[in-house]
Protein backbone atom coordinates (compact mmCIF):
# COMPACT_ATOMS: atom_id res chain seq x y z
CA UNK A 1 0.00 0.00 0.00
CA UNK A 2 1.53 3.35 -1.20
CA UNK A 3 2.12 6.17 1.67
CA UNK A 4 -0.27 8.52 0.36
CA UNK A 5 -2.78 5.99 1.73
CA UNK A 6 -1.40 5.27 5.10
CA UNK A 7 -4.31 7.36 6.98
CA UNK A 8 -6.84 5.11 5.33
CA UNK A 9 -5.61 1.83 5.94
CA UNK A 10 -5.23 3.23 9.84
CA UNK A 11 -8.73 4.07 9.71
CA UNK A 12 -9.46 0.59 8.34
CA UNK A 13 -7.57 -1.03 11.03
CA UNK A 14 -9.30 1.18 13.72
CA UNK A 15 -13.08 0.00 12.57
CA UNK A 16 -12.01 -3.74 11.76
CA UNK A 17 -10.31 -3.80 15.53
CA UNK A 18 -13.62 -2.23 17.07
CA UNK A 19 -15.41 -5.33 15.49
CA UNK A 20 -12.88 -8.05 16.67
CA UNK A 21 -12.51 -6.73 20.54
CA UNK A 22 -15.87 -6.25 20.77
CA UNK A 23 -17.64 -8.42 23.42
CA UNK A 24 -21.28 -7.44 21.92
CA UNK A 25 -21.30 -9.23 18.41
CA UNK A 26 -22.08 -12.55 17.76
CA UNK A 27 -20.20 -14.24 14.87
CA UNK A 28 -22.85 -13.53 12.39
CA UNK A 29 -23.33 -9.59 13.46
CA UNK A 30 -19.63 -9.33 13.26
CA UNK A 31 -19.58 -11.00 9.89
CA UNK A 32 -21.78 -8.47 8.80
CA UNK A 33 -19.65 -5.77 9.93
CA UNK A 34 -16.92 -6.76 8.40
CA UNK A 35 -19.10 -7.05 5.06
CA UNK A 36 -19.80 -3.62 5.25
CA UNK A 37 -16.19 -2.26 5.87
CA UNK A 38 -15.41 -4.47 3.03
CA UNK A 39 -17.94 -2.24 0.72
CA UNK A 40 -17.06 1.04 2.39
CA UNK A 41 -13.53 0.50 1.38
CA UNK A 42 -13.91 -1.09 -1.97
CA UNK A 43 -15.79 1.75 -2.99
CA UNK A 44 -12.99 4.71 -1.50
CA UNK A 45 -10.63 2.54 -3.73
CA UNK A 46 -12.09 3.44 -6.80
CA UNK A 47 -10.54 2.03 -9.94
CA UNK A 48 -7.63 1.01 -7.84
CA UNK A 49 -7.67 -2.71 -8.82
CA UNK A 50 -4.70 -3.37 -6.31
CA UNK A 51 -6.81 -1.88 -3.18
CA UNK A 52 -9.60 -3.28 -4.15
CA UNK A 53 -8.47 -6.85 -4.18
CA UNK A 54 -6.03 -6.05 -1.18
CA UNK A 55 -8.96 -5.40 0.95
CA UNK A 56 -11.42 -8.63 -0.10
CA UNK A 57 -8.27 -10.47 1.09
CA UNK A 58 -8.04 -8.66 4.64
CA UNK A 59 -11.59 -8.62 5.27
CA UNK A 60 -11.73 -12.93 4.52
CA UNK A 61 -8.28 -12.79 6.48
CA UNK A 62 -10.52 -11.26 9.48
CA UNK A 63 -13.57 -13.30 9.05
CA UNK A 64 -11.57 -16.66 8.64
CA UNK A 65 -9.70 -15.45 12.16
CA UNK A 66 -13.08 -15.07 13.96
CA UNK A 67 -14.42 -18.15 12.98
CA UNK A 68 -11.45 -20.40 14.21
CA UNK A 69 -12.04 -17.93 17.56
CA UNK A 70 -15.99 -18.10 17.50
CA UNK A 71 -15.50 -22.29 17.23
CA UNK A 72 -17.72 -22.18 14.32
CA UNK A 73 -18.95 -25.15 12.14
CA UNK A 74 -16.71 -26.70 9.33
CA UNK A 75 -18.75 -25.66 6.64
CA UNK A 76 -19.01 -22.46 7.78
CA UNK A 77 -14.80 -22.42 7.96
CA UNK A 78 -14.75 -23.76 4.64
CA UNK A 79 -17.06 -21.62 3.21
CA UNK A 80 -14.76 -18.81 3.98
CA UNK A 81 -11.50 -21.03 3.25
CA UNK A 82 -13.22 -21.25 -0.14
CA UNK A 83 -13.17 -17.72 -0.56
CA UNK A 84 -10.26 -17.02 0.22
CA UNK A 85 -8.43 -19.34 -2.34
CA UNK A 86 -10.89 -17.53 -4.71
CA UNK A 87 -9.28 -14.02 -3.77
CA UNK A 88 -5.37 -15.18 -3.06
CA UNK A 89 -2.99 -14.57 -0.95
CA UNK A 90 -0.97 -11.35 -1.15
CA UNK A 91 2.01 -12.92 0.08
CA UNK A 92 3.74 -16.36 0.60
CA UNK A 93 3.68 -15.48 4.56
CA UNK A 94 0.15 -14.57 4.73
CA UNK A 95 -0.44 -17.95 2.67
CA UNK A 96 1.06 -19.69 5.58
CA UNK A 97 -0.19 -17.63 8.24
CA UNK A 98 -3.87 -18.28 6.73
CA UNK A 99 -3.15 -21.98 5.59
CA UNK A 100 -2.53 -22.55 9.30
CA UNK A 101 -5.44 -21.22 10.85
CA UNK A 102 -7.87 -22.96 8.58
CA UNK A 103 -5.98 -26.14 9.43
CA UNK A 104 -6.49 -25.42 12.76
CA UNK A 105 -10.56 -24.63 11.87
CA UNK A 106 -10.10 -28.08 10.88
CA UNK A 107 -8.20 -29.38 13.96
CA UNK A 108 -10.96 -28.09 16.00
CA UNK A 109 -14.09 -29.62 14.22
CA UNK A 110 -12.34 -33.30 13.74
CA UNK A 111 -11.78 -32.75 10.07
CA UNK A 112 -8.26 -34.18 10.31
CA UNK A 113 -7.59 -35.33 6.58
CA UNK A 114 -8.88 -31.80 5.62
CA UNK A 115 -6.66 -29.83 7.88
CA UNK A 116 -3.64 -32.34 6.91
CA UNK A 117 -4.06 -31.96 3.13
CA UNK A 118 -3.84 -28.18 3.64
CA UNK A 119 -0.69 -28.61 5.78
CA UNK A 120 1.47 -31.02 5.04
CA UNK A 121 2.03 -29.27 1.07
CA UNK A 122 3.79 -26.13 3.45
CA UNK A 123 5.63 -28.16 5.16
CA UNK A 124 7.34 -30.16 2.30
CA UNK A 125 7.46 -26.26 0.41
CA UNK A 126 9.53 -25.41 3.95
CA UNK A 127 11.57 -28.29 4.03
CA UNK A 128 12.61 -27.85 0.01
CA UNK A 129 13.20 -24.15 1.17
CA UNK A 130 15.31 -24.93 3.66
CA UNK A 131 17.31 -26.73 1.34
CA UNK A 132 18.62 -24.36 -0.90
CA UNK A 133 22.09 -23.29 0.62
CA UNK A 134 21.76 -20.01 -1.66
CA UNK A 135 18.58 -18.66 1.21
CA UNK A 136 19.13 -15.53 2.96
CA UNK A 137 18.93 -15.54 6.73
CA UNK A 138 16.03 -13.66 6.90
CA UNK A 139 14.10 -16.06 4.85
CA UNK A 140 15.98 -18.97 6.48
CA UNK A 141 14.42 -17.84 9.83
CA UNK A 142 11.44 -17.42 8.58
CA UNK A 143 11.07 -20.94 7.18
CA UNK A 144 12.29 -23.08 10.27
CA UNK A 145 9.76 -20.97 12.50
CA UNK A 146 7.07 -21.99 10.14
CA UNK A 147 8.32 -25.65 10.03
CA UNK A 148 8.36 -26.16 13.53
CA UNK A 149 4.60 -24.30 13.54
CA UNK A 150 3.48 -26.42 10.65
CA UNK A 151 4.67 -30.25 12.18
CA UNK A 152 3.18 -29.20 15.56
CA UNK A 153 -0.32 -28.73 13.62
CA UNK A 154 0.49 -32.00 11.28
CA UNK A 155 1.23 -34.25 14.18
CA UNK A 156 -1.66 -32.94 16.58
CA UNK A 157 -3.82 -33.78 13.19
CA UNK A 158 -2.82 -37.02 12.65
CA UNK A 159 -2.76 -37.93 16.43
CA UNK A 160 -6.76 -36.89 16.05
CA UNK A 161 -5.91 -34.35 18.75
CA UNK A 162 -8.87 -31.22 18.78
CA UNK A 163 -6.99 -29.10 20.63
CA UNK A 164 -8.24 -27.38 24.05
CA UNK A 165 -11.26 -25.72 22.09
CA UNK A 166 -13.29 -28.82 22.17
CA UNK A 167 -13.72 -28.87 25.62
CA UNK A 168 -12.67 -26.22 27.68
CA UNK A 169 -15.58 -24.23 28.75
CA UNK A 170 -15.13 -20.34 27.91
CA UNK A 171 -14.91 -17.77 30.28
CA UNK A 172 -17.25 -14.84 30.26
CA UNK A 173 -14.58 -12.46 28.76
CA UNK A 174 -12.92 -14.44 26.50
CA UNK A 175 -16.09 -16.13 24.14
CA UNK A 176 -14.62 -15.17 20.70
CA UNK A 177 -10.69 -16.61 21.27
CA UNK A 178 -9.22 -19.61 22.97
CA UNK A 179 -5.93 -18.13 22.32
CA UNK A 180 -3.63 -16.54 25.02
CA UNK A 181 -1.95 -14.00 23.28
CA UNK A 182 -5.64 -13.01 22.11
CA UNK A 183 -7.09 -12.89 25.09
CA UNK A 184 -4.33 -10.99 26.49
CA UNK A 185 -5.39 -8.40 24.14
CA UNK A 186 -9.05 -8.68 23.98
CA UNK A 187 -8.76 -8.10 28.00
CA UNK A 188 -6.40 -5.37 28.01
CA UNK A 189 -8.67 -3.48 24.85
CA UNK A 190 -11.20 -3.36 27.44
CA UNK A 191 -9.06 -2.38 30.53
CA UNK A 192 -7.76 0.81 28.81
CA UNK A 193 -11.53 1.47 27.03
CA UNK A 194 -12.29 1.78 31.01
CA UNK A 195 -8.80 3.58 32.25
CA UNK A 196 -9.74 6.75 30.99
CA UNK A 197 -13.27 7.20 33.02
CA UNK A 198 -11.15 5.60 36.04
CA UNK A 199 -8.49 8.45 35.75
CA UNK A 200 -5.96 5.40 35.93
CA UNK A 201 -2.16 5.93 35.98
CA UNK A 202 0.22 3.95 33.66
CA UNK A 203 1.78 1.79 36.20
CA UNK A 204 -2.07 1.26 37.45
CA UNK A 205 -2.56 0.27 34.22
CA UNK A 206 0.56 -1.74 34.21
CA UNK A 207 0.09 -3.82 37.44
CA UNK A 208 -3.69 -4.71 35.74
CA UNK A 209 -1.36 -6.01 32.67
CA UNK A 210 0.62 -7.70 34.31
CA UNK A 211 -1.58 -9.58 36.18
CA UNK A 212 -3.89 -10.56 33.53
CA UNK A 213 -0.63 -11.76 31.21
CA UNK A 214 0.12 -13.78 34.60
CA UNK A 215 -3.40 -15.18 33.79
CA UNK A 216 -2.81 -15.44 29.99
CA UNK A 217 0.61 -17.50 30.30
CA UNK A 218 -0.79 -20.50 32.65
CA UNK A 219 -3.52 -20.36 30.25
CA UNK A 220 -0.86 -20.97 27.31
CA UNK A 221 1.06 -23.75 29.89
CA UNK A 222 -2.31 -25.87 30.14
CA UNK A 223 -3.20 -25.60 27.03
CA UNK A 224 -0.20 -26.25 25.40
CA UNK A 225 0.09 -23.41 23.68
CA UNK A 226 3.99 -22.18 23.09
CA UNK A 227 4.55 -19.93 25.93
CA UNK A 228 7.34 -18.15 24.89
CA UNK A 229 5.73 -17.19 21.85
CA UNK A 230 2.91 -15.98 24.20
CA UNK A 231 4.88 -14.30 26.23
CA UNK A 232 6.75 -12.46 23.48
CA UNK A 233 3.55 -10.86 22.19
CA UNK A 234 2.17 -9.64 25.49
CA UNK A 235 4.87 -8.35 26.06
CA UNK A 236 4.89 -6.58 23.08
CA UNK A 237 1.51 -4.86 23.76
CA UNK A 238 2.83 -3.78 27.03
CA UNK A 239 5.88 -2.01 25.04
CA UNK A 240 3.27 -0.16 22.72
CA UNK A 241 1.12 0.92 25.37
CA UNK A 242 4.10 2.53 27.43
CA UNK A 243 4.31 4.45 24.33
CA UNK A 244 1.22 5.60 23.74
CA UNK A 245 1.00 6.42 27.96
CA UNK A 246 3.82 8.29 27.26
CA UNK A 247 5.71 6.23 30.17
CA UNK A 248 8.95 7.24 32.00
CA UNK A 249 11.69 6.21 30.00
CA UNK A 250 13.28 3.76 32.81
CA UNK A 251 9.90 2.00 32.58
CA UNK A 252 9.94 1.57 28.83
CA UNK A 253 13.54 0.65 29.26
CA UNK A 254 13.21 -2.14 32.04
CA UNK A 255 10.18 -3.14 29.41
CA UNK A 256 12.53 -3.12 26.51
CA UNK A 257 15.37 -5.25 28.95
CA UNK A 258 12.54 -7.98 29.36
CA UNK A 259 12.12 -8.28 25.84
CA UNK A 260 15.90 -8.39 24.88
CA UNK A 261 15.29 -11.33 27.55
CA UNK A 262 12.59 -13.15 25.07
CA UNK A 263 14.43 -12.63 22.28
CA UNK A 264 12.04 -12.05 18.95
CA UNK A 265 10.37 -14.34 16.93
CA UNK A 266 11.56 -13.16 13.33
CA UNK A 267 13.87 -10.29 11.98
CA UNK A 268 11.24 -8.19 10.98
CA UNK A 269 9.60 -8.82 14.58
CA UNK A 270 12.91 -7.53 16.12
CA UNK A 271 12.90 -4.29 13.73
CA UNK A 272 9.50 -3.28 14.61
CA UNK A 273 9.75 -3.85 18.31
CA UNK A 274 12.90 -2.08 18.36
CA UNK A 275 11.73 0.97 16.25
CA UNK A 276 9.13 1.23 19.11
CA UNK A 277 11.19 1.43 21.94
CA UNK A 278 13.05 3.91 19.83
CA UNK A 279 10.59 6.04 19.93
CA UNK A 280 10.11 5.80 23.55
CA UNK A 281 13.50 7.32 23.66
CA UNK A 282 13.13 10.12 21.33
CA UNK A 283 9.81 10.88 23.10
CA UNK A 284 12.35 11.43 26.36
CA UNK A 285 15.15 13.12 24.27
CA UNK A 286 17.67 9.99 24.59
CA UNK A 287 18.09 9.94 21.38
CA UNK A 288 21.84 8.43 21.64
CA UNK A 289 19.97 4.93 23.05
CA UNK A 290 17.41 5.03 20.49
CA UNK A 291 20.14 5.21 17.58
CA UNK A 292 22.16 2.90 19.18
CA UNK A 293 19.27 0.16 19.12
CA UNK A 294 17.71 1.03 15.53
CA UNK A 295 20.35 2.04 13.30
CA UNK A 296 22.67 -1.19 13.36
CA UNK A 297 18.98 -2.96 12.32
CA UNK A 298 18.13 -0.95 9.05
CA UNK A 299 21.19 -1.99 7.15
CA UNK A 300 20.58 -5.92 8.10
CA UNK A 301 17.35 -5.35 6.86
CA UNK A 302 18.33 -3.69 3.34
CA UNK A 303 20.40 -6.37 2.48
CA UNK A 304 17.51 -8.99 3.10
CA UNK A 305 15.55 -7.75 1.17
CA UNK A 306 18.05 -6.85 -1.65
CA UNK A 307 18.90 -10.55 -1.03
CA UNK A 308 14.96 -11.59 -1.02
CA UNK A 309 12.82 -13.02 -3.90
CA UNK A 310 9.73 -11.65 -1.97
CA UNK A 311 6.88 -10.76 -4.45
CA UNK A 312 4.59 -8.02 -4.85
CA UNK A 313 2.92 -6.09 -3.04
CA UNK A 314 5.15 -7.48 0.16
CA UNK A 315 8.05 -5.90 -1.07
CA UNK A 316 6.65 -2.67 -1.63
CA UNK A 317 5.30 -2.95 1.54
CA UNK A 318 8.43 -4.11 3.32
CA UNK A 319 10.05 -0.83 1.54
CA UNK A 320 7.43 1.06 3.06
CA UNK A 321 8.22 0.32 6.54
CA UNK A 322 12.30 0.62 5.93
CA UNK A 323 11.38 3.89 4.72
CA UNK A 324 9.39 4.68 7.67
CA UNK A 325 12.19 3.16 10.10
CA UNK A 326 14.76 5.50 7.75
CA UNK A 327 12.66 8.46 8.72
CA UNK A 328 12.98 7.37 12.45
CA UNK A 329 16.50 7.15 12.27
CA UNK A 330 17.34 10.69 10.99
CA UNK A 331 14.76 12.14 13.85
CA UNK A 332 16.89 10.94 16.16
CA UNK A 333 20.42 11.97 14.37
CA UNK A 334 18.80 15.40 14.43
CA UNK A 335 17.07 15.31 17.95
CA UNK A 336 13.74 16.32 17.03
CA UNK A 337 11.74 14.81 20.03
CA UNK A 338 8.10 14.14 19.51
Amino acid sequence: MSRRLEPEEIEFTKKINMIYFSEELSFEEAVREYRRIEEEFVARAGDNEHHVVETRRRITEWILTEALDCEQPQEVCREIWEEMLQRGFSDVMNRYVMSGIYARCCQMNGEFDEGLAVIEPLIAESEQALADTTLTPYMREYYEHELASDRKIRDELKAGDRGDTEEEEPEPDSTRTTRPSLKFVRRTSDLFRHSEAKNMSFEEELREMRRIEAECVQRAVDGGWDVLDTQRRILQSILRRALDRRAPLDVCREIWEEMLQRGFSDPDRRLLESSIYARCCQLHGAFEEGLAILEPLIPEAEQALAESTLPEPYRRDYEDFLQRQRELRDELKAGIRK
